[in-house]
C-alpha cells in the first residue's frame, strides 16, 4: 500500500516537473527578459470613412471585419504608440479573400500629430504594393507593413495620435484577386527594450 502511494507521488512529481520545464522553455526564449515575455501585441479594429468608396461592415465566422471592394478605403481607429521602453518589432494587417490565387494591390498611409500640431503633421507611406494571397480560399493572410515600401515608422513621433489608412486598388490591372477582400485589422507587436 505504502509502495503504491510512493509510486503515485513520484508520477505526480514527474508530471509537475514536465509542466515546469515547458513553462521555463516558453518564458526563456529570445523574446524574454528576466524570465518574463517582453512582447506586447495590440489589434486595431478598422473603421470605414470614405463616402464614395467605403468598405462595408461585415462578419466572417465569429470575427467583425470590413469587406473591401475595388478602391474601398479603410481608416483605422486612432492609435497612440507608447513613449518609452518599447520598439515596434512587427506591424501587419490581417485579411482574406475567397479565392485560391491572385494579387492584392494595396497601400498604407499614416498621419501623426500631437498637441498643437495638424493631425497629419508627419506622414509616411504613399507607395502601392502587390501581395499574393494564400493558396487556400478564405485563409488568413498576415501581411507586413513595418518597413514595407514607402512606410518608415521612424519618421513618426511616439505618444501622439496615429491615423492609419488602408487603400485597396481593386480596379487596377495588377490587382488580380477578382474577389472581395475581407479586412480584419492591424496588429502591432512591441518589444520591451532593456531590463525589467
Amino acid at each position: 500500500m505504502e509502495e503504491e502511494r510512493i509510486l503515485q507521488l513520484e508520477k505526480q512529481f514527474k508530471d509537475q516537473k514536465f509542466l515546469l520545464d515547458e513553462l521555463s522553455y516558453r518564458f526563456n526564449k529570445k523574446d524574454t527578459i528576466g524570465g518574463l515575455d517582453r512582447r506586447l501585441t495590440q489589434l486595431i479594429y478598422p473603421l470605414d470613412d470614405d463616402g464614395a468608396n467605403d468598405g462595408v461592415f461585415s462578419s466572417s465566422n465569429f470575427s467583425p471585419a470590413i469587406t473591401v471592394i475595388n478602391n474601398a478605403t479603410v481608416t483605422m481607429f486612432m492609435h497612440v504608440v507608447p513613449f518609452i521602453g518599447f520598439e515596434i518589432s512587427r506591424m501587419y494587417f490581417i485579411w482574406a479573400a475567397n479565392v485560391t490565387g491572385g494579387n492584392l494591390r494595396w497601400q498604407i498611409d499614416i498621419g501623426e500629430g500631437g498637441e498643437g500640431d495638424a493631425d497629419n503633421a508627419r506622414t509616411t507611406g504613399g507607395s502601392a504594393i502587390l501581395t499574393a494571397t494564400t493558396s487556400t480560399a478564405q485563409d488568413l493572410n498576415y501581411t507586413n507593413i513595418h518597413n514595407a515600401t514607402g512606410v518608415s515608422l521612424l519618421t513618426l513621433r511616439r505618444g501622439n495620435k496615429w491615423g492609419i489608412k488602408f487603400t485597396r486598388f481593386g480596379s487596377h490591372v495588377d490587382d488580380t484577386l477578382n474577389a472581395n477582400m475581407v479586412f480584419y485589422g492591424i496588429i502591432i507587436e512591441y518589444l520591451l527594450k532593456g531590463s525589467i
